[in-house]
């Protein structure tokens, strides 16, 4: 893996647990956060071993 391809995964994850984050913090009663487009955005380019280790 290259540098260029460690930062991209770096600021993805750093921008994915933001976002994941704060939905669980603007309503802790939620158990999953599936509606968020952004979210949703995201999930389509990261592979799913990826979104399980960082939620």
């Amino acid at each position: 893996m290259s540098w260029e391809q460690v930062l991209k995964f770096a600021n993805l994850r750093k921008r994915y647990i933001s976002l994941y984050a704060s939905l669980l913090k603007s309503d802790p009663t939620r158990a999953i956060v599936n509606d968020d487009k952004h979210i949703e955005e995201l999930d389509r380019e990261l592979d799913i071993e990826l979104i399980l280790q960082w939620r």
